[in-house]
């Protein structure tokens, strides 16, 4: 990854990864990318037409906060529940650590009980 700056690698998280299934970018922009891998892959699989959109960021540091919202269109099974085939909403907050160009530490506060309830 040539940018490092906190704000150019959540921007590269949820534009190329996210947005766009680069997911070989994870490689690049975690320090530890299986988790990130294996959720990503399965989230986009079920949405794969999922689509973020940042609202905010602060930056302090080496320390970012992002207030995003995301929609996309239910297509296959994900936790449990069959796809519906309808675009549903939700929204969360995620807080990272990027040391070096790559998020070494992240936690993410999402809307998952809306979102499930969405699902049916």
């Amino acid at each position: 990854m040539t940018t490092t700056s906190p704000a150019d690698v959540m921007e590269t998280l949820f534009e190329r990864v996210w947005n766009h299934g680069e997911l070989a970018q994870i490689e690049q922009i975690f320090a530890k990318p299986d988790s990130a891998r294996q959720f990503i892959s399965a989230f986009r699989a079920a949405f794969p037409d999922l689509h973020h959109t940042i609202e905010e960021s602060i930056v302090d540091g080496a320390r970012i906060v992002v207030r995003w919202r995301a929609a996309g269109t239910h297509r296959s099974p994900w936790e449990g529940r069959a796809a519906i085939g309808r675009v549903v909403t939700f929204s969360g907050i995620t807080i990272a650590l990027v040391e070096q160009g790559q998020i070494a530490r992240h936690h993410t506060e999402w809307d998952r009980a809306g979102l499930m309830e969405q699902l049916g």
